[in-house]
């Protein structure tokens, strides 16, 4: 699956060189978006959750500052963006994007199969697939934890 991409490649690169550089604009861009969805300016707020999401999973990667914050952090950040492409109306975005974000926790059980918190997390990004599931009959995706 194609991972979905928010930053240029120069914002990337700047932004991954430090972690507590990728932390700090991960907490501006949530803070952003939560004030543009207040605003129902659910476009910017796509922007903004996207960016934060590109970071955490970065910070996921990197497990920082902690593996079990940076998971749950890569899970926040998955269901708001999802959330956000939802209400925008964007087809079958949110349902990809939980998709990869499964994956991706996916992978890191293969390496620690007992993560509870890993565990939890995909449990919550399951629950939600399944949501989208009743929400559009027509998108066929089935819950798996590996």
């Amino acid at each position: 699956m194609m991972k979905p991409s928010f930053l240029c490649t120069q914002h990337r690169e700047w932004l991954f060189e430090d972690l507590r550089r990728s932390e700090s604009y991960w907490n501006v861009w949530t803070d952003a978006a939560e004030k543009s969805q207040t605003q129902q300016r659910e476009r910017d707020a796509i922007v903004q959750l996207g960016c934060a999401w590109e970071l955490s999973e970065h910070m996921l990667n990197n497990e920082w500052p902690s593996a079990p914050l940076a998971t749950e952090r890569f899970t926040l950040s998955s269901l708001a963006l999802c959330r956000s492409l939802l209400f925008a109306g964007i087809e079958n975005g949110g349902e990809r994007l939980l998709k990869y974000a499964q994956d991706v926790l996916n992978s890191r059980l293969q390496h620690q199969p007992d993560d509870t918190n890993t565990l939890a997390c995909l449990a919550t990004i399951g629950k939600a697939c399944n949501c989208c599931v009743e929400t559009n009959p027509n998108w066929q995706h089935s819950v798996q934890v590996h």
